[in-house]
């Protein structure tokens, strides 16, 4: 009797920490073996769980496909509209103004080490930027007005 009530209890135990496992549906996955170790891998999707809050929304467990990030905005008497798109991007880039009201506005783009790659004037409207001679990688464009930042973008570069 007691050792039908001890696994009775050790199932009821263990049916409660199957729960825990991540749960996925995996279109694809493997096993690579070798004399060093091994791995397992699977492609699919992971159920997921989002947390949302008055500044934004994560999807923990989904790789997001689309960057776009404002890391910095200057809050200044100027009543300008700036978006930067597509990003990620492979050749060209729409920097669009709306609501300039002066020439005094410029843009400057530099790599992940702070190196300066182009810069130049910033027209009402939009303002292409080519970027396809430049190497995949990470980017930042300030935008400013005379030297001031206005706002800093973040911007993925691909092939």
């Amino acid at each position: 009797m007691i050792v039908k009530f001890i696994v009775s209890i050790a199932f009821v135990v263990a049916l409660n920490f199957s729960g825990l496992a991540q749960q996925s549906t995996n279109s694809a996955g493997g096993d690579i073996n070798s004399s060093t170790g091994s791995v397992n891998y699977s492609l699919g999707q992971v159920f997921y769980d989002t947390q949302n809050s008055a500044t934004g929304s994560s999807s923990q467990g989904v790789q997001q496909a689309y960057t776009i990030s404002t890391l910095f905005v200057k809050k200044k008497s100027i009543d300008l509209t700036i978006k930067i798109y597509p990003n990620p991007t492979t050749d060209l880039l729409q920097l669009t103004v709306t609501g300039l009201k002066d020439d005094k506005l410029s843009y400057k783009m530099t790599d992940l080490n702070g190196k300066q790659i182009v810069s130049g004037r910033i027209q009402e409207g939009n303002t292409p930027l080519d970027l396809h001679a430049l190497p995949s990688a990470t980017y930042f464009i300030e935008v400013l007005h005379d030297a001031d930042q206005l706002q800093l973008f973040k911007v993925v570069k691909t092939n």
